[in-house]
């Protein structure tokens, strides 16, 4: 509408426009309002996908350094076991050695109590010999 035309409507005309104009703008200033309500929403998902990318590289950064660990950690086992199966490995071989040793001492003892043996049953032969020819007719309760 031009000014004419407004110029020629009636007071009455002219509330009523003016009315439904009032009507019209507060309709706007609600659409205006769920547009800014709907776009601080989204603000706030985007802020939030931001702030959740920001945590998953966070999370991302904590979960590598715990698979650093988690690593390193079994390479260590890994090694703790290897070197105690070399070691056990190796003990077979002291063992026998150790063995074989124990055996040799074991052995020259053996010997010497043998020899030892040896001597005394000879030294005691002899004296039961010398000692029976001369006291074999003395003894009591034996007649000749």
């Amino acid at each position: 509408m031009n000014q004419k035309e407004l110029k020629r409507l009636s007071r009455g005309d002219l509330l009523e426009m003016m009315l439904g104009l009032g009507r019209e703008n507060e309709r706007l200033e609600k659409e205006l309002q769920q547009a800014k309500h709907q776009l601080e929403s989204r603000m706030l998902n985007v802020e939030k996908s931001g702030s959740l990318a920001e945590a998953a590289l966070s999370l991302n950064g904590v979960f590598q350094a715990a698979q650093a660990a988690s690593d390193q950690y079994v390479l260590n086992v890994r090694s703790k076991a290897d070197q105690l199966l070399a070691r056990a490995r190796e003990k077979p071989d002291g063992i026998q050695t150790r063995e074989k040793e124990i055996l040799t001492q074991a052995n020259a003892q053996a010997e010497k109590i043998l020899e030892q043996a040896g001597k005394r049953q000879a030294g005691s032969a002899q004296k039961k010999t010398g000692s029976g020819k001369s006291g074999s007719g003395n003894m009591p309760g034996s007649q000749t």
